[in-house]
């Protein structure tokens, strides 16, 4: 295999290793608002589970952006590696806001 084909290779490769998790931080921040909103206006028992659920989904945002950002330094597509970056950074912390609300809410509710 020559040097080229065997860079591009370890290029794709490298593509899809950061591209599922990138995937799962995505959906792990639509469940942290999801889990956010139950907090909100689900019935009072499912408040503190809600809340868990937020704290979790976080965690998971967490640690797929862990993931993603190591396999964006190997990356020789610099441009795609910052889109990568930017949209984990902006995944992270509003995450991180939504799940803060989320236990806030549940305290709130929760009368503790």
């Amino acid at each position: 295999m020559s040097e080229e084909l065997r860079a591009a290779a370890i290029e794709n490769a490298t593509i899809g290793a950061a591209e599922v998790p990138l995937h799962v931080a995505r959906l792990s921040h639509d469940v942290a608002r999801l889990a956010q909103t139950i907090t909100t206006i689900g019935i009072l028992s499912a408040v503190t589970d809600a809340a868990a659920g937020a704290l979790l989904a976080h965690t998971a945002v967490q640690i797929a952006v862990m993931n993603v950002k190591i396999n964006a330094k190997g990356l020789q597509n610099q441009e795609l590696a910052e889109q990568w970056l930017v949209e984990c950074d902006r995944l992270e912390g509003e995450t991180a806001v939504i799940a803060k609300a989320a236990m806030l809410t549940a305290r709130e509710r929760g009368g503790f």
